[in-house]
């Protein structure tokens, strides 16, 4: 297993745009839309354009041919065009002639949001990276997360949050067990939440996969959130298939909230629950289909060691 262990503090929200540029030399680039198609017309380099029209029963076709002398050039060539009514069809042709004679013919592609074959999955509507798969592969990794508030259960309370890649929180202090036990536990920190303890990774690459956190406002007031969306070793690698959060309220400390959106295997290799000193709450130990998918429990502490759970479906 490869370990390693960072601290790091995160801003409290982010916002990404993706924007797209379209550049223009001495001829006209026109994008045409419609509900469902986008295309995007590059021409470049051109001096000289002559316009032909030809009319048909069904609709209109326009050529637009134009050529260039030059002593070495690119041609570039787009085409699509898409209406719902009458079919219209622009072709744009363009020839460049030098002491090597090139003629080339691309398709020209603007994407303006995510690729399709990468679908978004992360539930949080303004994640900040904690471990995100983009930047690399971690296993059996920890790193420090300042909480907006104190998180509080059992009597003990931190703003300072080890996220494991292992699938559990710790205050103060982090750890990178990735061998899950019954509770109580000596093999991470006294004070942990384990919303699914298990042998967990983030394979470099995989669409969409890492461990991201939010603060936003609910009903319960100032809400902080981890969300997991990650992968599994055990028996066998699987890069995704583990989605799941864990939940704080800034006005109802000592609870805390799972969320369960889809697991492998429900909850047969993983420790669920909570622990402080020899305080603790166990929801599942390696216990089948403990927890389906779409589906949430609700662990409310005391300082006494008293525990009230919750469950039921999303």
């Amino acid at each position: 297993m490869l370990t390693g262990s960072t601290t790091a503090i995160f801003p409290v929200s982010s916002t990404t745009d993706t924007s797209v540029a379209v550049i223009e030399t001495s001829t006209t680039a026109e994008t045409s839309e419609t509900d469902t198609e986008t295309s995007t017309t590059l021409l470049t380099s051109t001096t000289a354009a002559s316009v032909d029209t030809t009319t048909t029963g069904e609709g209109t076709a326009t050529a637009i041919e134009t050529t260039t002398a030059a002593e070495s050039g690119t041609t570039a060539t787009t085409e699509a065009v898409t209406t719902t009514g009458e079919a219209t069809t622009t072709k744009a042709q363009t020839t460049t002639t030098a002491e090597a004679e090139t003629t080339t013919t691309e398709a020209a592609t603007t994407t303006t949001a995510a690729d399709p074959g990468c679908a978004q999955t992360i539930l949080l509507a303004n994640p900040t990276p904690i471990f995100d798969a983009q930047n690399g592969r971690y296993d059996d990794f920890n790193t420090g997360v300042t909480a907006p508030f104190p998180i509080e259960f059992f009597g003990a309370a931190s703003s300072s949050v080890y996220v494991s890649t292992n699938g559990f929180l710790s205050l103060d202090s982090g750890s990178n067990s990735y061998a899950n036990t019954g509770l109580p536990t000596e093999s991470i920190p006294s004070n942990s939440i384990m919303p699914y303890w298990e042998d967990l990774l983030i394979t470099e690459g995989t669409c969409n996969t890492g461990i991201f956190y939010d603060v936003y406002e609910t009903a319960r007031g100032s809400t902080f959130t981890i969300e997991y969306n990650v992968g599994s070793l055990q028996p066998s690698l699987i890069g995704t298939g583990e989605h799941f959060s864990v939940s704080f309220y800034e006005d109802h400390p000592g609870l805390v909230r799972f969320e369960y959106y889809q697991t492998t295997k429900h909850g047969s290799s993983a420790t669920i629950g909570l622990q402080s000193g020899e305080m603790f709450s166990q929801f599942s130990f390696n216990q089948e289909n403990s927890v389906p998918d779409q589906y949430f429990i609700e662990i409310e502490t005391t300082e006494g060691g008293g525990a009230l759970t919750r469950t039921g479906s999303l």
